[in-house]
């Protein structure tokens, strides 16, 4: 399985969600050598160059190396995680860690939802998390 991890939070920035980010691709690279990284490692202020130049190298490296599976940081790139699987047919999934779907604007609350019930499947880092996503329909009750 080819896997592609794509990160808008990982170290050098200090924080939990790049902690999670971080360990997580390094546990995965140790039993699959078929793992592909792309991270924003300059924090918030390079997003809104991060963000298209991601886009961009993600599209050619599922291209390029035949990338089956698409694993997005956190909900908020889900928009740009949809968009990839829209055009290459890569299977999405998200972890979902909590403010990333429950942030209060109401224009956030339309966007980011959506993109999220529409990707392949997600995994939430804390029962609270699995709740507020079956609130918001992300989620089947059965859901583990």
């Amino acid at each position: 399985m080819k896997v592609l991890f794509l990160t808008r939070v990982h170290p050098p920035i200090i924080g939990g969600m790049e902690n999670q980010s971080y360990n997580m691709i390094k546990n995965f690279k140790e039993i699959n050598n078929e793992t592909f990284v792309i991270a924003n490692t300059r924090g918030k202020k390079f997003l809104p160059i991060f963000m298209p130049y991601s886009f961009l190298k993600a599209l050619f490296l599922i291209k390029t190396h035949r990338i089956t599976h698409l694993h997005l940081s956190d909900g908020l790139i889900s928009p740009e995680g949809i968009l990839l699987k829209k055009l290459t047919g890569v299977k999405t999934i998200a972890t979902i860690h909590g403010l990333d779907i429950t942030h209060k604007p109401r224009i956030y609350q339309k966007i980011i939802p959506a993109s999220i019930r529409k990707l392949d499947g997600v995994i939430c880092v804390s029962n609270y998390t699995k709740n507020e996503c079956i609130k918001r329909n992300m989620l089947q009750k059965n859901a583990r």
